[in-house]
C-alpha cells in the first residue's frame, strides 16, 4: 500500500511538472531570463548565453504537450547557435545544430500554421543548411526554403522577420536563380 502511494504521488509530480500551463506559470521569471539569454547571445554570437538559452526552451519544448513560444524560440536559439558555431570553424558542429533547428521549427509550424515568423524562421534555416551542401542540397533544400518564405510573404508581407527571410532567399540564390 505504501508503495502504490509513493508511485501515485511520482505520478502525479511527474505529470504536472511536464504540464504546460503549470510550466509557464511557474518558470515565468526562467523563460523571460531564457529571451535574455537567446538577445545577449544572438547579439555576438556567444556560445553561453545561447547554450544557457537552449537549456531552459528545451525543457518546455520537450514536454509532453509542447508550446509553440517554447518550440519557436527553440528554434530561433539553434539559428545562432549554428552561425556562433560556423564562425568558430566548427562546420560539422553547425551543420548538425541547423539539423536539429530545422526539425524544431517544423514542430513550431505544425503546432501554429498560421503564424508568419515561423515559417519565415523555419526558411532561414534551410537556407543556412544549403550553405552545408552542394548542388543537390540546393535542388533538396532550396524549394523548401522557397514554399516556407512565400507562406510567410502570404500570411503577413510587411512582418519584419517575414521580410528578413526573403531577402536572405534573394541574396543566397545562385545568380542563375534570380540571385
Amino acid at each position: 500500500k505504501r508503495m502504490k502511494c509513493r508511485m501515485g504521488l511520482a505520478g502525479f509530480i511527474l505529470f504536472f511538472s511536464g504540464h504546460p500551463f503549470l510550466w509557464a506559470q511557474s518558470s515565468s521569471p526562467a523563460f523571460k531570463k531564457a529571451l535574455r539569454l537567446l538577445q545577449e547571445g544572438s547579439s555576438i554570437l556567444d556560445e553561453v548565453p545561447l547554450s544557457q538559452a537552449r537549456d531552459t526552451f528545451e525543457a518546455c519544448a520537450n514536454t509532453v504537450t509542447g508550446r509553440f513560444d517554447c518550440c519557436y524560440q527553440l528554434a530561433r536559439t539553434y539559428l545562432f547557435l549554428t552561425r556562433a558555431q560556423e564562425y568558430q570553424g566548427h562546420r560539422d558542429q553547425a551543420k548538425k545544430l541547423a539539423d536539429t533547428g530545422i526539425q524544431t521549427a517544423q514542430k513550431a509550424v505544425l503546432m501554429k500554421d498560421h503564424s508568419a515568423d515561423a515559417h519565415a524562421l523555419l526558411a532561414r534555416l534551410y537556407e543556412t543548411k544549403l550553405s552545408y551542401g552542394d548542388m543537390f542540397t540546393g535542388m533538396a533544400i532550396g524549394p523548401k526554403a522557397d514554399g516556407e518564405n512565400k507562406k510567410a510573404l502570404a500570411l503577413d508581407p510587411n512582418d519584419a522577420q517575414v521580410q528578413l527571410a526573403a531577402g536572405v532567399q534573394f541574396v543566397m540564390a545562385p545568380p542563375i536563380g534570380g540571385g
